[in-house]
């Protein structure tokens, strides 16, 4: 598989996010390793992402045991938009001391993803 850009498919983010229960809590926001554009990456892509505000590190374990590796990869626009939203709503809800303030549903990723 190739690390780089072409992990970052729109298409197929909305379609892991559309296969999942409704209801479902897909991801968490401000955490890296955990939002919902990592937790695709991991499940689907089955590589390990931390993904920052523009950037994702991506762990390249197609190396032998002990020599992996972390590339940066420049986020597609879509994505930072994405992330940007859902970190946001986040700091709102958790500011007005909401429960799971973190927690991203797959409806309301879709419907940021809509937007981005």
């Amino acid at each position: 598989m190739k690390i780089d850009q072409s992990l970052f498919n729109k298409e197929e983010f909305r379609q892991w996010l559309e296969s999942k229960p409704d209801g479902s809590i897909i991801g968490t926001a401000r955490n890296g390793c955990n939002c919902p554009i990592a937790c695709f990456i991991r499940q689907e892509k089955k590589v390990p992402a931390d993904i920052h505000s523009d950037k994702a590190i991506i762990t390249d374990n197609t190396i032998p045991m002990f020599r992996s590796r972390e590339i940066a990869i420049d986020l597609p626009w879509w994505a930072q938009n994405f992330i940007y939203k859902i970190d946001s709503e986040a700091e709102d809800k958790k500011a007005a001391n909401m429960r799971n303030a973190h927690e991203v549903s797959k409806e309301r990723a879709l419907e940021v993803l809509g937007d981005s």
